[in-house]
């Protein structure tokens, strides 16, 4: 059985809905929920049915045949994003359906839908969802929908919705609605549930404190097998497929995977079958640093320590995959000029004053930017009239600094990502560039030699004019492209020296810097040659 949408617009008639669900009948369905309004003489029909997938298309055919007459129209297939446009339309005619329609949909696609939906409708949705529905969608919502929840459902409302969560989820809403709303929620919440999520809400949610989840099995070392196996079969723990062995300071001293513990003696004590060799990471680790153990070492999950080596709990892949897929988005935003302080979780939900907000620092400080590299040049104003044809190789010098300056960058930031580099590798870096940007050079010089000593005879120098205007040039490049990638590679570590994440700085960003330095040098290079060899 797979869950399907129906939609059906159709003049309306009478008896049309019971031949509907006759055909889903008829063909193994089951209706779970369904909606209709009229326009004029025209009926808009939503079902959600239950059906076995291979009999869809027959389905869809029957119900095909039925309305014939021109306009009508008639869909059916598994239930799925793709429909949510047609969706709004529908539940804009009624709202209230929408809380019905809601729980046949997983909770990420429930706050897909809910985010297509005008702010108007979704406050009305916000106060009739069932306690259960709204826990299990807080956690996939983005940050808009979860202020609009705050603002529109009662702190006691939605502490029993948290309440439904596990701690780590909790934490995760909780740190998005702010210190004021945590502190309603909070004091609705059991003492217990409180005390959870108030140790988790200590630590940055950047970091493997903030990811973790508290819901393990920790046991000491003179537990018997059996009664391990027992607990953590039992549901009531988010790791429910490996114990956590501690001493009685509560620090970690082995781990006690389920495979292992049912091919032991259950009357075995767990100290003497636990894995002794395991890997932690920090409670301040930041969520990189967690991604890369995990990479590295191929584990499903990480236990998270105090300096004391205390257990705090555990991080599982599944959050870091959340962590890397909303890391991905965030850095391939940067690239196109947009920063972190103004992050913009969703567009459709995002007001003007947020977009205003996240997008003008960059543009300003870009501007400001180009205003240097616009001075560099009016600098050598007297040099560029002297030697016009170093004018039209300033777009050249620009797009080939700023190109093999980005490259750099990107691949010494990718490097440190994986954790291939550390600060203390600066040097070894500069070294690589030097020699790859001046090798680039070289192969380059010929190109721009040749270029400028032909565009140079095409406005009238000499021969010796155009070679002496194609050595300055070529040598130039030379210099420009080695400084750039040296440049490029070193704003990553200066960034990280700084402890700024460069993921922050817009490529746009690293090129104009790049560009600056590469315009100055290119001009100060090929007028100090020229003035040499005419002198």
């Amino acid at each position: 059985m797979i869950r399907s949408i129906v939609l059906i617009t159709a003049r309306d008639k009478p008896g049309v809905l019971k031949k509907i669900y006759d055909t889903v009948a008829d063909n193994g369905g089951n209706v779970v929920f369904n909606f209709s309004y009229v326009e004029g003489d025209v009926s808009h029909i939503i079902l959600i049915v239950d059906m076995p997938e291979e009999n869809l298309q027959y389905v869809a055919e029957v119900l095909s045949a039925l309305f014939t007459e021109e306009g009508a129209s008639v869909e059916v297939a598994p239930l799925g994003p793709q429909y949510f446009d047609k969706l709004v339309v529908y539940l804009a005619e009624a709202p209230n359906a929408a809380v019905g329609l809601l729980k046949y949909l997983h909770p990420e696609e429930r706050a897909l839908l809910i985010s297509k939906l005008d702010e108007d409708i979704r406050s009305k949705i916000y106060v009739n969802l069932p306690i259960s529905i709204l826990a299990e969608t807080l956690p996939y919502a983005p940050a808009e929908i979860l202020k609009e929840i705050a603002a529109s459902v009662k702190p006691r409302d939605l502490a029993y919705a948290l309440e439904l969560l596990d701690p780590d989820d909790m934490a995760d809403v909780l740190q998005t609605l702010g210190h004021e709303v945590q502190k309603a929620v909070l004091k609705y919440l059991p003492e217990e549930r409180k005390k959870a999520v108030e140790s988790l809400l200590a630590y940055r949610p950047d970091t493997a404190g903030g990811l973790m989840t508290t819901k393990i099995l920790t046991v000491p070392p003179d537990a018997r097998v059996g009664k391990v196996i027992e607990e953590l079969t039992s549901g009531k723990f988010e790791i429910g497929d490996e114990a956590y062995v501690v001493d009685i300071g509560g620090r970690l001293m082995g781990v006690a995977p389920l495979s292992r513990l049912i091919k032991e003696d259950p009357a075995k004590p767990v100290g003497r079958v636990m894995r002794r060799e395991y890997v932690t990471v920090d409670a301040a680790a930041d969520q990189r640093e967690v991604a890369t153990v995990l990479m590295k070492y191929d584990l499903t999950k990480v236990p998270v320590v105090d300096r004391g080596g205390r257990l705090l709990g555990v991080v599982t892949v599944d959050d870091v995959l959340d962590v890397v897929r909303h890391e991905t988005l965030e850095e391939t935003l940067a690239g196109f000029g947009k920063i972190r302080i103004g992050y913009i979780d969703n567009y459709v939900l995002a007001s003007i004053k947020s977009l205003y907000i996240a997008r003008t620092p960059w543009i300003l400080s870009l501007a400001l930017l180009s205003f240097f590299t616009a001075t560099v040049i009016a600098a050598y104003e007297s040099a560029i009239e002297k030697y016009v044809i170093l004018a039209a190789f300033i777009p050249l010098i620009i797009d080939s600094g700023g190109n093999i300056g980005t490259q750099a960058a990107a691949l010494v930031l990718r490097s440190f990502a994986l954790g291939h580099l550390v600060l203390r590798d600066f040097y070894k870096v500069v070294r690589k560039e030097l020699a790859t940007g001046f090798l680039v050079g070289l192969s380059a010089f010929p190109l721009v030699f040749a270029m400028a000593v032909v565009l140079s005879l095409g406005i009238g120098y000499t021969m010796w004019e155009a070679a002496a205007a194609g050595l300055a040039i070529g040598l130039s490049i030379v210099a420009t492209l080695t400084a750039s990638a040296i440049i490029g590679a070193s704003i990553v570590f200066a960034a990280y020296k700084a402890k700024i994440d460069p993921a922050t700085m817009s490529a746009a960003t690293i090129t104009t810097i790049v560009d600056l330095a590469g315009t100055f040098l290119y001009l100060a290079t090929s007028t100090t040659i020229l003035t040499i060899i005419y002198t």
